[in-house]
């Protein structure tokens, strides 16, 4: 009797240890579906932003801030450039997310991104040579 008692309540805390497993596990499907969501609009973002660029001459997204030390002149022939590299990031971004489903290998997700990077640094290494800062 005692035997038989100890293993019901065993099973009963299996049972509840079990449905908090469960619950934890719904909670982080859901978080990772918020982070994924948030990580792929952050990288459409990006994308938009360098396809204004390129599309417009003028920066978009606070990326004016950062060019403030460099000549206008040189920065009207660096936009094309420097829109196609934030292009290149927000290809990047978007991959690493879509890559880290369930769905698609990782191999070629790893791949893929690793070429993403590799064509974000090609096109931004022209940009040490052609952007002049400003005289102070």
């Amino acid at each position: 009797m005692f035997i038989s008692n100890c293993i019901a309540e065993t099973v009963q805390e299996t049972a509840a240890i079990a449905e908090t497993v469960q619950e934890t596990a719904e909670g982080m499907k859901s978080s990772s579906l918020v982070f994924t969501v948030v990580f792929v609009v952050i990288g459409l973002y990006v994308l938009i932003t360098g396809v204004l660029t390129m599309a417009t001459g003028k920066f978009y997204g606070g990326a004016e801030k950062s060019f403030k030390k460099y000549t206008d002149e040189s920065l009207l022939t660096c936009t094309r450039e420097i829109g196609l590299g934030n292009v290149f990031v927000g290809l990047f971004i978007i991959a690493l997310e879509a890559t880290s489903s369930k769905y698609i290998p990782l191999v070629p997700g790893i791949i893929i991104c690793a070429v993403l990077v590799i064509f974000a640094i090609v096109v931004q290494l022209p940009l040490n040579k052609k952007l002049v800062k400003k005289a102070q």
